[in-house]
């Protein structure tokens, strides 16, 4: 994997991470990008054993998408649509 890539990588959990009020469990951000287009979503575990839901904040979709572009431009990666990264 690319360095810059993999930095990106570690930024968008350690951005999700920080949204998460309460975290004592699982993270998940769950995004699906296009050309120009982004929805991206968090789900989590707090401290009460609950799921809780948050929309993705502007800055960590510009960081999604931005990997996105990137991966997709690097040589022998194959583009793809939807993330779902597990923390």
């Amino acid at each position: 994997m690319d360095t810059a890539i993999e930095k990106m990588y570690h930024q968008i959990g350690r951005e999700a991470v920080s949204v998460a009020e309460g975290l004592s469990g699982k993270l998940i951000v769950y995004a699906e990008v296009g050309n120009d287009i982004i929805s991206a979503d968090i789900f989590y575990i707090n401290q009460q054993d609950t799921v809780r839901y948050v929309f993705s904040p502007d800055y960590l979709n510009d960081i999604i998408y931005e990997f996105w572009e990137k991966w997709k431009n690097s040589p022998k990666n194959f583009e793809w649509r939807t993330m779902c990264y597990v923390f």
